[in-house]
């Protein structure tokens, strides 16, 4: 049965190290991860052989512009830029029985936007950093 998105859960660790709930100003999350292969054939071979290279993901997410000190979006995001930060994401929510993802993140990018017609926003990611952790919530 397919789940719905709209009860997401994004956590970030601010710059104080206190883990903020983004969830409510957060539009969108992606989480893809990757073991790249490296090619191990050698002369002489007849058929390619692979072996299975290091484990990596990137997070990326974007939402709306908030102002709210200490806990906004733009505050939390802005002071994070270019530090590593905490993260934990569940896609369907923080019930018991659903998955979440944990592990850090290096912030390589903020982005803030802005349209005439439209509301203020941001994108926000970089490469995750370290192992990431899958599990169920208990």
């Amino acid at each position: 049965m397919a789940i719905h998105g709209k009860d997401g859960v994004l956590l970030i660790e601010d710059s104080a190290g206190t883990k903020r709930n983004l969830s409510g100003e957060v539009v969108s999350v992606n989480l893809p991860f990757e073991a790249p292969e490296e090619e191990t054939t050698g002369f002489g071979d007849t058929w390619q052989d692979h072996v299975v290279g290091v484990k990596g993901g990137n997070l990326s997410f974007e939402g709306n512009w908030t102002e709210t000190a200490g806990s906004g979006t733009h505050v939390v995001l802005w002071n994070i830029l270019g530090t590593t930060s905490v993260f934990d994401w569940a896609p369907a929510g923080s019930s018991s029985g659903h998955w979440h993802y944990s592990g850090s993140f290096l912030v390589t990018g903020y982005n803030p936007t802005a349209t005439v017609r439209g509301k203020a926003g941001f994108t926000c990611g970089g490469p995750t950093k370290g192992t990431v952790t899958a599990a169920s919530l208990t």
